[in-house]
C-alpha cells in the first residue's frame, strides 16, 4: 500500500508538472523531490517529469493504449491535451489526458467517486481543496489520479478551451 501511495504522489507531480511552463515544471519537480531519500530517486523523478513534458501534445488524441473502456468521464468532457506514454520507474508506462468539461471540480470528483468503481477502480483517497478535487485510484492494472476543478498550473492552450479535468495513469508492473 505504501508503494501505491508513493506512486500516486509521483503521478500527482507528473500531472501538475505537465500542466505548466516547462521550466516551472522542471523546477517544481526538483522542489517536490527534495524530500526523496536519495539523490538517485531525485534524479529519476526529474527525468520522468522531463520525459513527460517532452511528450505533451495539445489536441484531442488519446495516447496509444489508453484504457478507454475503463476511464469514464462526465458527459460533455472533451479531451483537449495529453501526455504520451512515458516510463515511470518501478511501474511501466504512464500517460495523462486533460479534458475541458465546464463543470465544478466537486461535481466531477463526485461523479468519479460514484462511477469509477463500476469500471473496475478502487478509490484509495479523495482530496478536496479550494477550487480543486482529486480522486486517487487503483485498478485495471493501473494506479492514478482523476482530478477536477481549477487544475493547478494548467497550461494555456492555443484553443480557447480551459483544462478542468485531468486523468493521470501509471501501469502497475507484474
Amino acid at each position: 500500500m505504501k508503494r501505491v501511495v508513493g506512486v500516486i504522489a509521483l503521478i500527482a507531480v507528473l500531472g501538475l508538472s505537465a500542466c505548466g511552463d516547462a521550466d516551472d515544471a522542471r523546477n517544481a519537480s526538483n522542489d517536490s523531490t527534495t524530500q526523496a531519500t536519495s539523490q538517485q530517486e531525485q534524479q529519476q523523478a526529474t527525468e520522468v517529469v522531463n520525459e513527460f513534458l517532452d511528450n505533451f501534445r495539445e489536441g484531442g488524441d488519446l495516447p496509444e493504449g489508453w484504457p478507454t473502456d475503463a476511464v469514464v468521464v462526465p458527459a460533455g468532457a472533451t479531451p483537449v491535451a495529453s501526455l504520451a506514454n512515458s516510463t515511470l520507474p518501478g511501474f511501466g508506462e504512464a500517460s495523462a489526458v486533460f479534458y475541458a468539461s465546464g463543470q465544478s471540480g466537486v461535481d466531477v470528483a463526485d461523479f468519479f467517486e460514484e462511477n469509477l468503481p463500476e469500471h473496475g477502480w478502487t478509490v484509495v483517497n479523495r482530496v478536496d481543496q479550494e477550487g480543486y478535487s482529486e480522486v486517487s485510484v487503483q485498478g485495471n492494472g493501473y494506479v492514478g489520479i482523476f482530478g477536477a476543478g481549477e487544475v493547478p498550473s494548467r497550461p494555456q492552450l492555443k484553443s480557447s478551451e480551459v483544462i478542468d479535468v485531468q486523468v493521470v495513469l501509471a501501469k502497475l508492473s507484474g
